[in-house]
Parts: structure tokens; C-alpha cells; sequence
């Protein structure tokens, strides 16, 4: 085997191991969300009788265990490794989980955002680009990517690219901007609040977008800059 044939084979190995544990780590927040409204709700339910509606409670229910089984379903197919149409797919259940108003839902979101956008990045001519200042992607020891321009360890799953971090500034402002206007007119109150709290909820995800990106990945998730020999400075060839 070339040179270059077993660099794509251990960029390829590292990209399906981190693309399936960005998605399992996403699948598995969906059902803790999921099954942890359901548990919630019938402890209200139980304490507060009034607390929900019946109709409430099962549309929504319905609902997060649509999305969690739709992630499940999704995740297997990851494992198996055929990318066809899979992007379509991420990106759907990280839109999905932004309309869910869980903090699981939110958090697994963006990992599904995530890897559909880096799964992308995987067919590009060239290679894999930085999404800090559009660097070469390449794979770091056994395990790892990093940029070869700003030697930063990329997380699949939690690198996203600033279009995303300009929508979470835009969720922010709706949200309250909602909120105020909801306050002063009582048609827009009633059609933000009818099953959820929307103008919390756009804050709250446009949080998350801002947040995790930024500082989540480097504080606990073992991101970070590393020390690269002159020589990857630049993307051997394919």
C-alpha cells in the first residue's frame, strides 16, 4: 500500500469513528430527553393534576419519541457506514431537535448539525477545510484531526461553522424580540405559547449554537491546539 492509499485509509478509519460517536452521543441525549419529559410529566401529572393537559402531554410525548426513534434509526445507519443521503438525514434530526426546548435536545442537536456539516466537508475537492479560518483538515496520531493552519484539534460533532454562530445570535434576538412583542399584544402571546414557550426556546437553542461551539468543545471535550512538525503544514497528497 502507497503512502497516500494508507493516509486516506487512517483518515477514513478516524472520520467513521468520530462521525459515529458524534451521532451516537446525540442519539443517546434525544432518548435521555425523550424519556426524561415523559417520567416528568407523569410525576406533574400525578402531584399537580392540573399542571398539563392530557392533549399536551401526549402530543408532546408523541412528538420527542418521534425524534428519538428517528435518531436511533439514524444511528445504525451511521454504524453501517453507507453515507448515501445521510447528511439529509443529520441535518433534520439537528433541526428537529432545536424545535424540542430540551437542554438534551438542544445540546444533541448541534452534534447532529455537526457531523452532517463535517460529513460534507469529508466529499470536498481538497480535503476537510478548518471552520476557524478555513485551514487544512488532516488526521493528528491515531486518533485525531487537526487544522494544519491554526494546529487546533477539530470535534466532529461539536465544530461548527460560523453560519451557525451567526444563526444562534439570530435566535437570540427573535427570541426576544418575541418575548416583547408577545408582552404587548395579546394575538401573539397566545400563538407563542400554545405548546411552548417559543420566545425561551429560540433563546435558549441561540445559547447553546453561541456556547457550545466556542467553549464547550476546548473545556470538556478535549479540544485545543497542539504542536505540529514543520512538515504538516501542508495536506500530503491523495
Amino acid at each position: 500500500m502507497s503512502e497516500s492509499n494508507s493516509d486516506k485509509a487512517l483518515f477514513d478509519r478516524i472520520f467513521g469513528k468520530e462521525l459515529s460517536k458524534a451521532v451516537r452521543r446525540s442519539t443517546l441525549l434525544y432518548l435521555v430527553n425523550a424519556v426524561g419529559y415523559f417520567l416528568i410529566g407523569r410525576a406533574l401529572i400525578f402531584f399537580f393534576p392540573s399542571s398539563l393537559s392530557g392533549l399536551e402531554e401526549t402530543v408532546l410525548v408523541a412528538y420527542f419519541s418521534t425524534i428519538a426513534s428517528y435518531a436511533v434509526i439514524i444511528y445504525f445507519a451511521t454504524r453501517s457506514r453507507h453515507y448515501s443521503g445521510l447528511g439529509v438525514h443529520l441535518n433534520i434530526l439537528g433541526f428537529l431537535g432545536l424545535s424540542g426546548g430540551g437542554a438534551f435536545f438542544a445540546f444533541g442537536s448541534i452534534g447532529f448539525l455537526s457531523a452532517a456539516y463535517w460529513l460534507g466537508q469529508s466529499h470536498r475537492i481538497g480535503g476537510m477545510r478548518c471552520v476557524r479560518d478555513n485551514g487544512h483538515v488532516v488526521a493528528f496520531g491515531q486518533d485525531s484531526f487537526v487544522c494544519t493552519s491554526c494546529s487546533r484539534l477539530v470535534k466532529i460533532g461539536l465544530d461548527l461553522p460560523r453560519r451557525w454562530i451567526c444563526t444562534g445570535i439570530g435566535f437570540v434576538l427573535a427570541g426576544i424580540s418575541l418575548y416583547f412583542s408577545a408582552s404587548a399584544v395579546p394575538m401573539i402571546a397566545s400563538l407563542a405559547y400554545v405548546i411552548l414557550n417559543v420566545p425561551l426556546v429560540l433563546v435558549f437553542d441561540g445559547a447553546m449554537l453561541l456556547f457550545v461551539p466556542l467553549y464547550v468543545q476546548r473545556t470538556f471535550f478535549g479540544g485545543g491546539y497542539v504542536r505540529l512538525p514543520p512538515e504538516a503544514s501542508e495536506p500530503r497528497p491523495a
